[in-house]
């Protein structure tokens, strides 16, 4: 598991966006999180990626 990676959120909705993102900043996470709307951009990310991500939300 790579702890210092990206946390991957797929979430269409920009106020759940705006919580979660507040959420992440309240509970003092540094990891970089990197938000899709569909699960389609993310796995296109995803397949160009050489480090692992932290976590994926979907």
């Amino acid at each position: 598991m790579n702890k210092d990676g990206d946390i991957i959120i797929i979430e269409d909705d920009s106020d759940d966006q705006l919580l979660i993102e507040q959420a992440f900043q309240e509970f003092g996470y540094a990891n970089k999180r990197i938000y899709f709307a569909d699960g389609l951009e993310a796995l296109t990310y995803l397949n160009g990626q050489t480090p692992l991500p932290f976590i994926i939300f979907i």
